[in-house]
């Protein structure tokens, strides 16, 4: 071929082309390094670096400059030495390096950033012991001051609750026995504390701050303690506000963040990641932030606990006197003194001789009627202002600017008033039980449109504490409309609301209880509000729009008792009766209380005769056991042992209906059942026909007949075994409770738990051994996907108390995400308890026990626990 001659070039085809090699990770050089800090540095990085799928250092390099939140720019090369021998190299590309890693390891970067921070980093401390500094002049006057404005916040807490010089005084010079014992040592820096409404957990944050202050006065080396209210900060500027408010000499912080659940979520989260930037910056800092429990997830969250009943008969005998004591409290408020502020308002009120409240909600509004009976200002009508304000900071996340509250001259009323905070050009309320009560005021006065509430769950969300005020402090006139409003937008919030706000009783008075002259129309208001959101339920007391014509319903309310009779051509009558207390909105209260009673006869039904398709072939196959004795003779049993399920169901109950002819008796009890003559009869035929339509077959996957495999993990279950009942069980008790909701229910699902959450993935986490349980996890999934259940069988009980509050985070954040309209609703994901699908009816009690559970927390349902057997 002539060197002019153009050659052709042979090109790789489309397949040839992914053949072509791919670079293969390359392990790094691993040398041997002095035991120290480096090797630790180098074992920590190197073990990251395998973990990530050994990414090439170009990569990693490109990754780190690319990153605008990382400090450190190594090349190359300095990545290599970093892995391979930890060092030498600058402590920032040391952190870009870990956190780089960190990331694609899908680790926390910020913890694994403050582990390598701690190794690098010399020790602050001297390392021979000695005096201890003592900090400069001027820094103990700031400490003093700081001290002193701890001192007056608490103070003022307690001045707000109305208590007496002499109360408070005592209250002060005893703090330390009241002090909650909170541990926050064992929990990594930062530290989310949560307590709820009434907890302490502004005095909690207050008496650490305090202790912070006394070690710094000691030492001049210890952290400086800063205090910070969260609504004051923005998510990106806490660093900037710890430095402003410590001396420049400062190198670590004790930094107590205040209300973190008083701004929105996107604010808290970075307040979060700004509090885990600063832990591995500074070395011995530590970083506690204030919240309410599920505010926020994270790993590290430690929660005040309740009063000891020592701590709570000393402060209800400080501030209510020596014969004040936890039993005096009526029942409702005895289970909140377990809280510092119900303990202290039941005490002060108690003491003063004014009337027992019937719930804790009551108790805050008389409390704020009575702050402000005392308040006023000549010229401007206060309390309009108040209410206006109130739904302005509701919708502004507790606070609104100075400008959007009114003219100066209401403003400077506002302020005048004690009861309203000014921050710069920011106006707030000085305590959130103020926001809520005036923002129930501007309810019950309609300054509020109802429409813009209650266009959806989410919407109504922001205003469910005013709502539970409302209720609580409304009058009949007030309070109907919105309620009725309510009743018929959400039921199962307005079940929720009257639970927890509306008594059903009244404590023991001496005489009658008084009642409103038109009591009957205003329960059959509410019955009929009621009857048209829970038609079901309330058919049966032909009450509301789906009633028969022809039945009439009869209301009779005297003495302090609302009797209902529903009467029906040829039936007789059927009669109810409920208490009426004497609170304006006991009428809505009382209607919710028949659907109540009607809700626990139909979930008891499902135990006696189930209407629902999946239950039916469990309770068949039930009551044909029951028929069968337990106990044999010696004929009996041989004659047992050759006979099928099938023909022993029809040899024992032909045997029972000659008894029963004998007896001339058409029922009987059989071991805690109750058979009649019919049924027996039915079981029969159905068995002597040879069952054809498998009603009398045992529906769930049982352990194999004879004797107990060597490999049973659990009552003669092999896990595979085991396994497919609890899929089994599961599946159908799912299926029967979404029928019972929709059936029974369906205006309420908005607002239960397990409703919401499917469809869901269950991870079941089965412990055998000793003892036998069960942890399920609840994962909703995308709509139009299916139910899953995944389970595993251990040997033991690894299921524990650390591993439920992960998952519970990393499952609420799903729930948020996937279900953002009702994930207020959702309480937990996360149940423990005993294996119960070896129980008679398990699919029955399972399906039972969930709606049961839910219509509880909607307040529905007071019990805890359905009837047992």
């Amino acid at each position: 071929m002539d060197a002019d001659e153009s050659r052709p070039v042979r090109r790789r085809t489309a397949a040839a082309a992914k053949r072509a090699p791919v670079r293969r990770p390359r392990k790094l050089a691993r040398p041997e390094l002095d035991a120290g800090p480096q090797q630790e540095v180098r074992d920590l990085l190197y073990g990251l670096h395998e973990k990530a799928g050994m990414p090439a250092l170009e990569d990693l390099a490109k990754q780190i400059a690319g990153d605008d939140r990382l400090d450190g720019s190594p090349k190359k090369d300095l990545i290599h030495r970093i892995i391979s021998r930890g060092g030498p190299a600058s402590l920032v590309d040391v952190r870009a390096v870990t956190q780089t890693l960190a990331r694609a390891c899908g680790l926390d970067e910020y913890t694994v950033a403050a582990q390598v921070n701690h190794l690098v980093r010399p020790p602050e401390q001297p390392s021979v012991p000695g005096p201890l500094p003592s900090p400069r002049s001027t820094d103990l006057a700031t400490l003093v001051e700081l001290e002193q404005r701890a001192i007056a916040r608490m103070r003022e807490r307690l001045q707000s609750l109305q208590l007496s010089a002499d109360v408070i005084r005592e209250l002060e010079t005893r703090r330390q026995e009241l002090a909650p014992l909170v541990d926050f040592r064992l929990a990594p820096s930062p530290t989310v504390i949560v307590g709820d409404l009434g907890s302490g957990k502004s005095t909690c944050a207050d008496m650490l701050h305090q202790g912070a202050i006394g070690r710094a006065r000691s030492d001049a080396t210890a952290p400086w303690p800063v205090f910070l209210q969260a609504r004051d900060l923005t998510a990106d500027k806490l660093e900037a506000a710890v430095r402003a408010a410590s001396p420049p000499a400062a190198a670590s912080w004790h930094v107590i963040v205040d209300g973190l659940d008083e701004v929105d979520r996107d604010t808290a989260r970075g307040l979060l990641a700004q509090a885990r930037h600063m832990d591995y910056l500074s070395t011995g800092s530590e970083i506690l932030l204030f919240s309410r429990p599920g505010y926020i997830s994270i790993d590290a969250v430690v929660t005040i606990p309740p009063l000891t009943d020592e701590q709570i008969e000393l402060i209800l005998t400080i501030a209510g006197g020596e014969h004040t004591r936890r039993w005096s409290l009526p029942r409702a408020l005895s289970a909140e003194a377990v809280k510092p502020l119900f303990a202290l308002l039941a005490a002060r009120f108690l003491h003063h001789g004014t009337r027992r409240f019937r719930t804790p909600i009551e108790l805050l509004g008389d409390l704020a009627e009575e702050v402000l009976d005392r308040e006023s200002m000549a010229g401007v009508d206060v309390h309009a202002a108040l209410r206006r304000l109130a739904t302005r900071t509701i919708a502004g996340r507790g606070r609104v600017r100075g400008r959007e509250a009114g003219p100066l001259e209401i403003r400077q009323a506002l302020v005048a008033t004690r009861l309203v905070v000014q921050d710069s050009e920011v106006l707030r309320f000085a305590s959130p039980i103020l926001e809520q009560y005036f923002a129930a005021r501007a309810l019950l006065e309609k300054e509020v449109p109802l429409a813009q509430q209650l266009v959806s769950l989410r919407a109504w969300e922001l205003w469910r504490s005013a709502w539970l005020l409302a209720a609580a402090i409304g009058t009949w006139e007030e309070s109907s409309e919105p309620l009725a409003a309510l009743v018929e937008a959400h039921p199962g919030a307005a079940a929720w609301v009257l639970g927890e706000a509306v008594p059903l009783t009244d404590p023991p008075l001496h005489g009658e209880a008084a009642v409103e002259p038109d009591s009957q129309a205003r329960v059959r208001l509410a019955v009929d509000a009621w009857s048209a959101a829970l038609p079901h339920l309330f058919a049966s007391w032909a009450a509301g729009p789906m009633a028969d014509p022809s039945a009439r319903l009869a209301i009779d309310c005297g003495n302090g008792w609302v009797d209902l009779a529903v009467e029906e051509q040829g039936l007789g009558s059927r009669r109810q009766g409920v208490a009426l207390s004497t609170h304006p909105a006991a009428p809505w209260r009382a209607a919710l209380h028949l659907a109540e009673r009607s809700a626990v006869e139909v979930l008891t039904a499902m135990r006696t005769r189930p209407d629902i398709d999946v239950l039916r072939g469990e309770w068949w196959h039930d009551r044909a056991t029951g028929l069968i004795p337990t106990s044999f003779s010696a004929t009996q049993y041989r004659l047992h042992e050759t006979m099928t399920f099938t023909e022993r169901v029809a040899y024992y109950g032909t045997e029972l209906l000659s008894r029963l002819d004998e007896f001339g008796a058409e029922s009987f009890g059989l071991r805690d059942q109750q058979y009649t003559r019919g049924e027996v009869l039915e079981l029969v035929n159905i068995a002597q026909a040879g069952d054809p339509d498998g009603l009398l077959a045992d529906p769930w996957p049982g352990r194999d007949a004879g004797p107990i495999p060597p490999d049973a993990v659990w009552s003669g279950y092999r896990a595979d075994q085991l396994t497919a009942r609890v899929r089994a069980v599961h599946l159908a008790a799912m299926k029967a409770y979404e029928e019972i909701v929709g059936r029974y229910f369906p205006t309420l699902a908005a607002t239960m738990e397990r409703a919401l959450l499917v469809p869901y993935r269950v991870e079941y986490h089965i412990f055998v051994g000793a003892t036998a349980g069960a942890t399920t996890v609840l994962i909703p999934l995308v709509a139009g996907e299916e139910v899953r259940v995944d389970i595993a069988v251990e040997s033991h009980e690894n299921i524990n108390s650390a591993y439920a509050r992960g998952r519970l985070s990393k499952v609420h954040e799903l729930v948020i995400a996937r279900r953002p309209d009702g994930a207020s609703w959702v309480w937990t994901s996360v149940h423990g308890g005993r294996i119960n699908v070896a129980d008679r009816m398990p699919a029955t009690n399972l399906a039972v026990r969930w709606v049961w559970d839910d219509l509880n927390r909607l307040r529905l349902i007071r019990k805890k626990t359905p009837p047992s057997w």
